[in-house]
């Protein structure tokens, strides 16, 4: 299956390594787009190694070839992990979290 892997930054951003090496493990092609957030929490060469492909936050970089349309149209699945909202405003101190 081809999958889009697309990642936020935060916790999400290194759960997310977690995830391309499963996907890959199962025989998947996954290209991961990730935001200029993740990559400060896990930069582009451990995407580029886990998953074999180029990773960049610019999809829109190249627009005469519209790239970031082509990865949607190529996947058989887009997957996003991103930051889960309530982690990051409004929490009181102690409350029990799933994050």
């Amino acid at each position: 299956m081809r999958i889009v892997l697309g990642v936020s930054g935060g916790v999400a951003a290194y759960k997310a390594v977690l995830l391309l090496r499963l996907l890959r493990e199962q025989g998947h092609a996954v290209r991961v787009v990730p935001t200029a957030s993740a990559l400060r929490f896990v930069g582009a060469p451990t995407w580029e190694a886990l998953s074999g492909e180029p990773a960049t936050d610019q999809v829109f970089e190249d627009v005469e070839h519209v790239p970031h349309v082509a990865l949607g149209k190529g996947a058989d699945l887009v997957v996003v992990r991103r930051r889960r909202p309530t982690c990051s405003r409004g929490r009181r101190p102690g409350a029990p979290t799933t994050c």
